[in-house]
């Protein structure tokens, strides 16, 4: 029997409380770089912009990624309307929301 074992990131919980409202959105992974050991991912906490493009610091922001979504899957959960803990999401991808474009944000979506 042939076993073969992938291990992924953990992500940590980016929504501040259970109250939101998120969409579907299909990723496009184009601009992604894969980790180590080959995956493409992108994490829990990025902002995404219009095409389903991560987008930290973009203009156009549509929402942020409510979990991990692989290329092997590219399917996620776009939260619109809620709040988001700023310091899980920074955990989450490795940087912070850019703070600079937070106007471009939704302004259904807060921020603690």
């Amino acid at each position: 029997m042939k076993f073969e074992s992938t291990s992924y990131p953990i992500e940590k919980e980016v929504l501040a409380n259970d109250h939101f409202v998120a969409l579907p959105i299909t990723l496009d992974f184009t601009s992604v770089t894969a980790t180590e050991n080959g995956v493409k991912v992108v994490m829990a906490g990025s902002p995404i912009t219009t095409g389903g493009v991560f987008g930290n610091g973009a203009n156009a922001v549509l929402g942020i990624l409510r979990h991990n979504v692989y290329e092997t899957n590219p399917n996620g959960a776009l939260v619109v309307h809620g709040w988001i803990n700023k310091a899980a999401a920074k955990t989450n991808i490795g940087a912070d929301l850019a703070i600079a474009t937070w106007t471009s944000y939704p302004a259904t979506l807060q921020f603690v």
